[in-house]
């Protein structure tokens, strides 16, 4: 997992992820990629709106479609009753699902990718 997502260098081999080198394209490589630790690197000073709207900036989603965008990624998952909070006053399981929120900013730029089957098992996910 380490050597997938770049974060260790491979000393043989090659890793190709949708066609993409992960040593010779990283960025393109790491674009069809997500990685979730299980204590997700965020800004704690930053509320949920905050921290979604500079994530989708980031990714590049286009100004006219950030707000649908996000929207759409607090109601899948189950983030919305929290946009107003800061990210430190979150529980553990929060800060996971606001995460989590950065794999549907990609999808949401490429659709094809397959959203439905992403928010289904989303929402397996979080069911449990």
């Amino acid at each position: 997992m380490n050597i997938m997502t770049g974060y260790l260098g491979a000393t043989e081999g090659e890793v190709l992820i949708n066609g993409h080198d992960i040593l010779k394209e990283p960025e393109e490589a790491k674009k069809q990629i997500g990685y979730l630790p299980e204590l997700p690197p965020l800004y704690m000073e930053m509320t949920v709106r905050e921290y979604l709207e500079f994530v989708a900036e980031l990714k590049g989603i286009a100004k006219k479609k950030r707000e649908e965008s996000i929207n759409e990624v607090e109601k899948m998952v189950k983030i919305w009753e929290v946009e107003n909070r800061l990210i430190k006053n979150l529980s553990k399981g929060y800060r996971q699902r606001v995460g989590l929120a950065h794999l549907p900013a990609i999808h949401f730029r490429h659709h094809h990718i397959g959203y439905k089957y992403i928010r289904m098992k989303f929402e397996e996910f979080l069911s449990q």
